[in-house]
């Protein structure tokens, strides 16, 4: 049997792959001897025949999973795989989470499979992810609903993001994507300073000086790389929001006026009262 799991969705793919692997050790294999991990590129191919072929001297099915099965399955090596997986569909259960759509000519080499099955996980944006987002909440224990939509709002369709943000509120702590009690929080002012939004400069005196002056700085030079389209690395939900801010003045006298700040306070020229006066 071949289960594929596939993105670009990968959180939720792998989630899938979990859901699976539990299902699979509630029904056969309650102590998980018979389950196998063995990640990617071609020498897995192998491994996995060789697993096929072999009985379980513990349960009456293995479950194997994989990682880009069907992208890295070597041309050379596609019959061999799939003649193991033909002999015996109930002996090894096979879940490949892939990251990408496979192309069809790669998904062909695999029809002949019997109960070849996928799950699809494109990216979900809009109404369907906030719904995902607060389910998700649910089963962590996030009891505030709102604060859920918050995240789902910025995070806009990065599933990871929003399960890390998620799991921060779940421990007891608090979300950069959730505003604070006070309705604004560090990244919020940061966005005031760029847009030229008078209450910056307010809401900076009444934060800690040092996270303020790190999301200063980080979240001007993040606008700076996205107008000047040097985004690797940065996150999706960066990227976007930064190509929508409406800045006014010179974002690199900003970036200027910041890095002033940010080494006089840390080189002790000035305390965290006077460090506003620098901007």
């Amino acid at each position: 049997m071949l289960i594929l799991c596939i993105g670009p969705d990968t959180f939720r793919a792998l989630e899938k792959a979990r859901e699976l692997e539990q299902a699979f050790c509630a029904k056969f294999d309650t102590a998980g001897t018979s389950v196998e991990r063995l990640g990617s590129g071609s020498t897995v191919v192998d491994q996995i025949i060789e697993r096929v072929n072999t009985l379980s001297l513990f349960t009456p099915r293995r479950f194997i999973r994989v990682a880009d099965l069907v992208k890295t399955c070597p041309k050379a090596k596609q019959p061999a795989l799939v003649r193991a997986l033909l002999q015996d569909p109930e002996n090894a259960i096979v879940v490949s989470v892939e990251a990408e759509v496979p192309n069809e000519v790669a998904m062909k080499a695999f029809a002949e499979v019997p109960k070849f099955v996928r799950y699809d996980f494109p990216i979900q944006v809009g109404s369907g992810f906030s719904t995902w987002v607060v389910t998700i909440a649910e089963k962590l224990g996030v009891k505030d609903k709102n604060a859920a939509r918050q995240i789902a709002e910025v995070a806009e369709g990065d599933s990871w993001l929003a399960w890390n943000e998620l799991l921060k509120l779940a421990a007891g702590g608090t979300s950069e994507l959730v505003p604070s009690s006070n309705n604004y929080s560090v990244y919020d002012m940061a966005d005031a300073f760029l847009k030229d939004d008078a209450r910056w400069r307010g809401w900076f005196e009444k934060m800690e000086t040092v996270p303020a002056m790190n999301a200063l700085l980080s979240q001007t030079r993040a606008y700076l790389r996205v107008r000047d389209g040097k985004i690797d690395g940065l996150p999706p939900f960066v990227v976007r929001k930064m190509s929508r801010l409406p800045v006014k003045d010179s974002p690199d006298a900003k970036l200027a006026s910041v890095l002033l700040a940010f080494f006089t306070q840390r080189a002790s020229l000035c305390n965290e009262t006077d460090v506003n006066a620098l901007f």
